[in-house]
């Protein structure tokens, strides 16, 4: 069997958070991770591409910095990634839908590779169909793009990071397509449930019978033409957290009142790295055995995530579904200084799981 694909987002601004939740390129084990993707870089309404903070891409050299681990691992592969939910959705359906916008971005991302030594593209469009004026016609122009980013690749990987749902997919997506042309496929398995439906609920439900899931999605873009061999688990090391309305109540489908409280080094109310949640002894930890996923709470915060146990169930479930491997999101909210006393637990425990 053929080594599987463990791709690892790194986040440029984790080098700006404080103290020991600075992460430092030299933090990647480059042996940990086959591919690596740089996020990320944005575009232009006419298609040119850009940096989003030049200062830490060129200033600080991360780029340089990133690019230089092929040193190291000689099979390594890195990827830019344009786009992302901040980018949103406007500026790439303008792009799709003009002919030479498209060639634009094409020839400007490409060139944008070979200037730094990428070693391809991951296109990160949320979403086609949704968000913008042009949402009518963002599938079959979504198709077009990918189509002509293929006949021009001269070699340069092409990875998809699409939206894992039955919904988005139907909206967004011209499956069997898109999957003839793209390298890898990434489904965004994750942000299932939050704190913006004023309940709880986990963010990476493996199994669920009464709602979205990992499992189902799977399956939903396989049999609309997915090959399984294309196809990369989206694996989130961060939780959503919650701000429960009454700290007696703390199970799933708990009512709450917004989001939890900001992370003491990420600084994103809503959200925590697994280091913030790993190194915080004030949690009581349970386990959701329907959903395969723990959930941890203290006084009236609430946090839905995954430990080594859930990503180990996970990757198992990515070997016995015969998929590419996984997308981890991302490598820098591991506990990668070992401060619980384990060297990248969620990273570790995927390479264990993929390589037995």
């Amino acid at each position: 069997m053929s080594e599987k694909i463990v791709y690892c987002y790194y986040q440029p601004n984790s080098f700006q958070r404080p103290d020991v939740g600075k992460f430092e390129p030299f933090n990647i084990d480059p042996n940990l991770c086959t591919h690596l993707g740089y996020y990320r870089f944005g575009i232009h309404e006419n298609g040119i591409v850009r940096h989003i903070n030049n200062s830490l891409d060129t200033d600080e050299n991360l780029i340089g910095r990133v690019l230089h681990l092929k040193r190291v691992n000689p099979n390594l592969k890195v990827l830019a990634v344009f786009g992302g939910w901040d980018e949103g959705s406007e500026k790439f359906a303008q792009v799709a839908a003009d002919p030479v916008n498209r060639t634009l971005f094409i020839q400007t991302a490409f060139a944008f590779c070979d200037k730094y030594g990428f070693d391809g593209i991951d296109l990160d469009w949320c979403y086609p169909g949704k968000m913008n004026s042009n949402a009518f016609n963002d599938k079959r122009n979504f198709t077009s793009l990918i189509r002509e980013m293929r006949e021009k690749s001269n070699g340069h990987l092409i990875f998809l990071s699409v939206g894992a749902t039955r919904w988005t997919g139907d909206s967004s997506y011209e499956i069997r397509t898109i999957s003839s042309y793209a390298d890898i496929l990434i489904l965004k398995t994750y942000d299932f449930h939050g704190a913006w439906e004023g309940h709880t609920g986990a963010n990476t439900p493996l199994y669920d019978p009464k709602s979205v899931n990992i499992s189902d999605c799977v399956n939903y873009w396989i049999k609309n033409g997915a090959p399984e061999s294309k196809l990369l688990l989206g694996l989130a090391f961060y939780g959503q957290t919650c701000t429960l309305q009454s700290v007696k109540r703390h199970g799933m489908g708990e009512k709450t009142i917004g989001k939890g409280v900001e992370g003491q080094w990420t600084k994103k109310p809503g959200n925590l790295a697994y280091q913030e949640i790993v190194c915080n002894k004030k949690y009581t930890v349970c386990w959701d055995d329907n959903r395969k996923v723990p959930y941890a709470h203290f006084g009236d915060q609430w946090v839905s995530y995954d430990d080594p146990k859930s990503i180990q169930i996970k990757c198992q479930f990515v070997k016995a579904k015969s998929m590419a491997g996984v997308a981890v999101f991302a490598i820098d909210y591991d506990d990668f200084l070992g401060l619980s006393g384990t060297i990248y637990p969620l990273l570790n425990s995927v390479r264990r799981t993929l390589s037995d």
